[in-house]
């Protein structure tokens, strides 16, 4: 059975190693639950008139009734014109080379890299 959902992230990974879709660092307010918090910069990109996050965040795996865990994922999300999300996507393995190739192209390395060595 054909999964967009995993046909769209990959479609992402390409076109943002491709540079054909840039994506910019923003300061959004997000509306977590208690037993989660954003741990890296937050990530925005508009297609086809849609806005989308990524982001990555710890939350608490509870292995016992009073033992938790921090867990670390990805999140991509459908926003609207307010940061407010629409929609998120299941979580899957390729949001983690979603968020490599998006926090790689953001941070500039590669150009500081071809500066440094040439």
């Amino acid at each position: 059975m054909r999964n967009k959902n995993n046909e769209f992230i990959l479609a992402l990974i390409k076109q943002t190693n491709n540079d054909d879709i840039n994506w910019i660092i923003v300061d959004h307010k997000i509306d977590l639950p208690h037993e989660e918090k954003i741990t890296s910069k937050i990530y925005k990109t508009t297609i086809l008139e849609k806005s989308f996050r990524l982001y990555e965040f710890q939350y608490k795996h509870y292995v016992d009734e009073d033992e938790w865990l921090w867990n670390q994922r990805k999140r991509l999300e459908l926003i609207d014109e307010s940061n407010d999300r629409l929609y998120e996507f299941d979580y899957n393995y390729s949001l983690n080379d979603l968020f490599d190739a998006v926090s790689r192209k953001t941070s500039g390395v590669d150009d500081f890299l071809d500066d440094f060595l040439n």
